[in-house]
């Protein structure tokens, strides 16, 4: 459980001394690990089922990483990464690592445009990336002015290598000297992209102590389990699993598909899947096919969501059709990896469970002062090892790390009295009503349990007299007999007077995302502040 200190009004996850040494090169515990157990089967491709050991991906890490350094590269040059959850992606992400040189993951779905914004503030020496990106990479460089080798997964080209070429390097792999680092929680493992839902992404900084000491606190998976997880490296927690799958030595099994419930439901069983991370939309999708009911679950023991708010209601209907034990996880790319999750299946509706391992966390008012529980406020983390910044930007690096290490997450939320988390939205997204702060996840979720509803967005229209009117954009199922008002009806049977959806009900056919996927909450005003003025003129 969460342990609060009401003098420094302060909470604490669990004391736990790490199992790995944090003093160390990233890529050379990977090996490490990777070689206690050769025979193992570390890796398997559900679109081939092509299996791969413990001892072949090391052999591969450790040969892209001697081929590497024979091509000239070093310590502190940095990689790109732009592919999709390929076999080979592990043995360049580990054999970068190996030589001390930072990884940037870029998602295949970047538009031009947000690569060459990449890389022109990050200026990686090699871009390693899926046959059918490597144009648009290639653009980006153009457009940049920038030079860069390139090294494809799938395919020869002539503006490239393939991966094939880098194994077949000599290298006398029981010999091979890993680069030392002078201090492993100041070098630079990954930069990440943050996922924000506005502006250009930027670089999180992860240092090597910081990824080895935070993975650790990720929920514990024994090493005969097989883990499916859909998110690619880009996303950290497709990093975190990828690496913990190394480090606790359970089998992970990767997709180069998009998700679909067809291809999910065959992995799923075929592959005798007992763990899987995801996000709530995933299972909010399967939860509305048929076919479900069909489907063998027996092999799943958990199920963890994160990426947005999971609804107590979705995790009730995943543990009573599926028969799965369901965590809610949260966490953020600066985090490295989790904050808290649920851990017990009595844990209250709508939180997101207790402290993880070593993870500090502060609820403050707007000036800074730590709350009480049940006092709503900024959530902050602090962590052994501090996230080093976003690459080149000490503005934002001020803004969200202060001086003393805690982190601002820009979430609200608050602990109950016995010391589960609750998030309930984001600072900017707060709703402001004749004085009251409404925190739109609540309106959405009490949406969210209305038969025909896929998905909801409720956001504020400005308002000179009011503030700000609640209103709501709303995806409904196709066929669906849904109207305004069933939404309106089910808010005011449920809700205060100030949260009533005076801002009124919009239904549209998508809502403007990310190319990580998330809402762009702030498209979404637009839209609907538009429709309401079309709605309301005289």
């Amino acid at each position: 459980m969460s342990h609060f200190d009401a003098d420094l009004k302060i909470w604490s996850g669990p004391i736990s001394k790490p199992i790995f040494n944090t003093d160390t090169n990233l890529g050379e515990l990977l090996m490490f690990c990777l070689n206690k157990t050769p025979e193992k089967i570390t890796q398997i491709n559900a679109d081939s089922g092509a299996t791969l050991t413990c001892g072949e991906l090391r052999s591969k890490s450790i040969r892209v990483a001697n081929a590497l350094k024979q091509m000239g590269f070093k310590t502190g040059d940095i990689m790109m990464i732009a592919a999709r959850n390929h076999p080979d992606i592990c043995p360049a992400l580990f054999g970068c690592l190996i030589i001390g040189a930072p990884v940037n993951v870029v998602d295949v779905n970047f538009s031009k445009d947000d690569v060459a914004h990449m890389i022109q503030l990050l200026k990686p020496k090699m871009i390693f990336c899926d046959f059918d990106v490597l144009e648009k990479m290639v653009q980006a460089l153009i457009e940049t002015n920038h030079r860069a080798h390139f090294i494809t997964f799938n395919d020869y080209s002539a503006k490239a290598l393939y991966i094939d070429q880098l194994y077949r390097v000599q290298c006398d792999e029981d010999n091979f000297v890993f680069p030392a680092l002078d201090d492993p929680s100041k070098h630079t493992a990954l930069i990440m992209c943050s996922s924000g839902t506005t502006g250009l992404p930027k670089g999180v900084c992860l240092s090597h102590s910081q990824v080895i000491h935070q993975i650790q606190s990720l929920p514990y998976r024994k090493s005969t389990e097989v883990v499916l997880n859909y998110s690619s490296l880009y996303w950290i927690s497709g990093m975190s699993v990828t690496l913990q799958s190394v480090m606790l030595n359970f089998t992970r099994v990767v997709t180069t598909k998009p998700f679909n419930l067809k291809d999910f439901y065959h992995i799923l069983e075929n592959f005798e899947i007992t763990g899987f991370f995801g996000s709530p939309m995933m299972f909010m999708m399967a939860l509305r096919d048929p076919e479900i009911y069909y489907v063998d679950f027996r092999f799943v023991q958990n199920c963890y969501l994160g990426g947005a708010i999971v609804s107590g209601q979705l995790i009730e209907k995943i543990k009573r059709i599926c028969k799965i034990n369901t965590m809610a996880i949260y966490g953020m790319t600066e985090s490295c990896a989790v904050i808290s999750f649920n851990r017990e299946l009595t844990e209250p509706e709508g939180s997101v469970g207790v402290l993880s391992k070593n993870m500090s966390v502060r609820i403050t008012d707007p000036n800074g002062n730590s709350l009480n529980p049940n006092e709503i406020g900024e959530i902050q983390f602090l962590t052994k090892y501090r996230f080093l910044g976003y690459y080149n930007n000490e503005e934002a690096t001020k803004d969200a790390l202060l001086a003393d290490g805690w982190f601002r997450t820009g979430d609200l939320g608050y602990f109950d009295d016995r010391g589960y988390l609750f998030v309930v939205g984001r600072d900017k997204d707060t709703i402001k009503f004749m004085g009251h702060q409404i925190s739109p996840n609540e309106i959405e979720n009490l949406i969210l349990e209305i038969q025909g509803v896929l998905m909801c967005c409720v956001v504020g229209i400005p308002d000179e007299l009011y503030g700000d009117l609640p209103a709501a954009a709303v995806i409904k199922m196709p066929g669906i007999d849904l109207n305004e008002n069933d939404i309106k009806e089910k808010v005011s049977n449920h809700l205060s007077d100030f949260k009533q959806l005076r801002g009124g009900v919009y239904f549209i056919e998508n809502f403007p995302r990310t190319v990580s996927g998330k809402i762009k909450v702030r498209e979404i005003r637009e839209i609907v502040i538009k429709l309401y003025e079309e709605k309301n003129v005289k």
